[in-house]
């Protein structure tokens, strides 16, 4: 868990991702970020519940998520790096 919370500290760092909200459950927490993209915004949702990590990216308006990652099986490099492409186009 404290890898994952190096991560959600990572973003807070970051001045193009904003965090929203946290919302707390039984077993795990779910932080959203926002950042702006050429046309609009996307939300990225770090997900984690017990010892799993995810991430997700809810474009605005989207009811449901665009991608979802799993940070154990995938390096974070990869949906953070759709992110900046998404922010340049």
């Amino acid at each position: 868990m404290n890898d994952y919370m190096e991560l959600v500290r990572y973003l807070e760092s970051q001045e193009f991702y904003r965090l929203v909200d946290v919302i707390k459950y039984r077993g795990g927490r779910r932080y959203i970020f926002k950042t702006s993209i050429r046309d609009g915004e996307v939300y990225i949702h770090l997900v984690f519940y017990k010892d799993r990590a995810y991430l997700e990216l809810w474009p605005q308006s989207f009811a449901i998520p665009m991608a979802t990652y799993d940070l154990g099986k995938q390096p974070l490099s990869t949906p953070l790096a759709l992110v900046n492409i998404l922010r340049r186009t």
